[in-house]
Formats: structure tokens, sequence, C-alpha cells
């Protein structure tokens, strides 16, 4: 008996149906195709006989369609090299471009329309989750880049210089005169009253 399996596509979408809780009955009904059919393409075969089965490979709208009603990414279509099946998934998500009116087209009376909805908020948490993870991959290797080069304070030997001769001045130091940070340990003023 040949062993069958399903795309890696149908997989992405079982395991999709199965993590929602949808039953098979009522995400066909949403995808336009029969439950038999959405069966088949889940488990890549269909059963002709008790001894011989046959390969099933659903077009790609069809799979986008079953993708729709499972609201999987279409991020994750494309990291398992589903793409045209993802592009498929695409336009079909299209948003409209209107600043004032709904994102997607159609109506809420609609029956997937909801579900394009959510297909698209669950795309972009995807689309969040990765972000997310890539800077903190980035926030990590900089950390532990700094860890490795580690480096001495700046020394601003000028100001530390121009603190010590003011001090040595013939007046001498006094609370009021004597600069308080660096900067004013080297300001033109200071540096002015050294000259005299």
């Amino acid at each position: 008996m040949n062993e069958y399996g399903p795309s890696p596509a149908a997989q992405v979408i079982t395991a999709a149906r199965k993590r929602a809780g949808l039953s098979v009955r009522a995400v066909a009904r949403d995808a336009g195709i029969s439950e038999g059919r959405w069966r088949q393409i889940e488990k890549g075969y269909q059963q002709v006989t008790t001894d011989v089965r046959a390969p099933v490979n659903a077009p790609a709208q069809t799979l986008a369609r079953m993708a729709n009603a499972t609201a999987v990414p279409v991020a994750q279509l494309q990291a398992v090299g589903a793409t045209e099946v993802a592009e498929a998934l695409a336009e079909m998500r299209e948003p409209i471009q209107m600043a004032d009116g709904p994102m997607f087209g159609g109506s809420y009376d609609e029956p997937d329309y909801l579900r394009r909805v959510e297909g698209f908020l669950q795309e972009l948490q995807y689309r969040l989750a990765s972000v997310e993870a890539t800077v903190e991959q980035m926030q990590n290797e900089r950390e532990d880049g700094e860890e490795h080069d580690v480096r001495s304070p700046p020394n601003n030997q000028a100001a530390v210089s121009a603190a010590d001769d003011y001090a040595d001045d013939e007046d001498g130091p006094n609370s009021e005169a004597m600069p308080q940070t660096p900067a004013e340990a080297t300001s033109p003023e200071t540096l002015r009253r050294r000259r005299r």
C-alpha cells in the first residue's frame, strides 16, 4: 500500500483548525467545499479500496479558502514553502485602502467576513511575534557583545588638569569661584582666569 501524506499547507491548516477547536463540518462549509473533500485534503489521500489509496492534491485556491476558514496567517504558509497558497490567501484578505471605510470589502452579513477579519488579526499577531523575537535576539546579542567589550570610563584629562591648576592659583580655591564640574573647569572663562 502506497503511503501518501498531506502537503505542508494542509498540515498547517489542520494544525490551525485543531488548535482553534473547529469542526471539519463548520470549516468546510465556510470554505465552500464538502466535508469529505476537506478530510481527504487534510490526510493527503483518498481511500479508493481497502488496499488502494490515491493521492489528493488540492489547487492553491482551494487551500487558500481552507486557510482562510481556519484563520491561518499568510506568513505561516510562506514559512513552509506554500508560496502559491500564501499569495492566493493574501489576495483574499487584501484590505481596502480607505481611511474612513471598513478594513475589508464586503459586509458583516457575509458568512466569512468576520473570519477574514480574524485571519487578518492573526496574521498581524504572527508578524508581531516574529518582530519581537528578532528584537529580543538582537538585544541579547548586543548585551553579550557588551560583556566581552569592557572599556574603562573616559578620562577627561584636560578638565582634571584645569581644576588642579585653578586650585594651585595664588588666590587659592574658593567655593564661589572654583569650577564644580569638568565642563566648568574647561569653560572659556576658567581658562582666561588661568592665563592671568
